[in-house]
C-alpha cells in the first residue's frame, strides 16, 4: 500500500472555481487536511475511483477529489 502525507489541498485549475471550492470544503469536512497520512488501498471502476484509508476511515474518492490532494510519500 502506498502511504502519502497531505501537504496541501487545492482544486485543480481545470475545475470551475466554485465547484472546486465545494470539493475542497468537502474533503476538509471528511477529515482530510495537511499533515494527514493516508494509504491508497486500491483503484476501482476502471481506475476512476480510488479507495483511501486514514485512521479507521475508508473513503472512495473520484478523480476530481483525488486531484485536489497534493502530498509526498
Amino acid at each position: 500500500m502506498n502511504c502519502i502525507v497531505i501537504d496541501r489541498i487545492v482544486a485543480p485549475l481545470s475545475l470551475d472555481p466554485a465547484e472546486g471550492q465545494k470539493i475542497v470544503q468537502r474533503l476538509y469536512e471528511l477529515g482530510l487536511h495537511p499533515g494527514v497520512e493516508f494509504k491508497i488501498i486500491r483503484r476501482i471502476s476502471f481506475g476512476t475511483v480510488t479507495i483511501i484509508e486514514y485512521g479507521h476511515t475508508r473513503l472512495a474518492l473520484n478523480e476530481q477529489e483525488m486531484a485536489c490532494l497534493h502530498g509526498r510519500s
